[in-house]
């Protein structure tokens, strides 16, 4: 049965009305449920999503889409790249030991000596003034 939206006068046919009453019955009751429900837009929500499934298909979507973007784009393979890692942050390294004739080699190794008995001569300086 069509259902007429002009609305002049009384229809004849007992399908018609009964069509019209159920469609603008259940739009009322729809209304009257939301406005005097009175808890909220939560509740509100949950009432039009009731009578509207496709509204979970919608924020279903809303919701996956961009969590399935973020994992295609920006997810790490795992491997880290250290010399890149190293250049990026400007991480410490460790010197070269083992490259032989390097300027300044034998003058770091001497400070290091010279350092390492300085604080020998220190450390026996103070033991003495402790024994005293």
């Amino acid at each position: 049965a069509v259902v007429s939206t002009q609305s002049t006068g009384p229809t004849d046919s007992r399908s018609t009305a009964d069509d019209w009453a159920a469609s603008s019955w259940n739009k009322k009751a729809l209304k009257e449920q939301m406005a005097g429900s009175g808890e909220g837009a939560l509740q509100d929500f949950l009432v039009y999503a009731k009578e509207n499934p496709w509204v979970w298909v919608a924020i279903v979507a809303a919701i996956i889409f961009p969590f399935g973007l973020y994992l295609t784009c920006f997810r790490g393979n795992g491997e880290v790249d250290e010399v890149g890692e190293v250049k990026k942050t400007d991480k410490p390294t460790p010197d070269d030991e083992d490259m032989p004739g390097l300027e300044g080699d034998e003058d770091e190794e001497a400070e290091a000596e010279a350092d390492e008995e300085e604080v020998k001569e220190v450390e026996e300086e103070e033991e003495e003034e402790e024994e005293e």
